[in-house]
């Protein structure tokens, strides 16, 4: 999936690539392997803030950002204090902005 997606690819392309790469972060917390979690949480955050720059009215990238950030805060609980309210910002900014459409994607 990784080498199948590059600038040309579609919105929902690149969307399909960030939550494969947030089940990745997920399946770290099962493993408790922060390590591979630090790996690849910048790419993770990197791509997902790609979308919400190119595409400002679509809620799908910040929810999910909201969710990476959740785990961010899981792995390191001090961070709770600022990514909290940004976290929570995101989520009512993704409810507001796609309100029937949790992660509803067509691949």
């Amino acid at each position: 999936m990784i080498k199948s997606v590059n600038d040309n690819s579609s919105k929902e392309q690149k969307l399909a690539l960030a939550v494969t790469y947030y089940g990745y972060l997920s399946a770290t917390m099962a493993t408790e392997d922060e390590d591979a979690f630090k790996a690849k949480l910048d790419q993770t955050k990197d791509l997902i803030d790609e979308l919400i720059e190119q595409y400002e009215n679509w809620g799908e990238p910040k929810a999910l950002k909201s969710s990476v950030l959740g785990l961010e805060m899981a792995y390191s609980p001090m961070k709770g204090a600022f990514l909290g309210m940004k976290s929570n910002s995101l989520m009512a900014k993704a409810m507001k902005e796609s309100h029937d459409s949790p992660l509803e994607m067509k691949l």
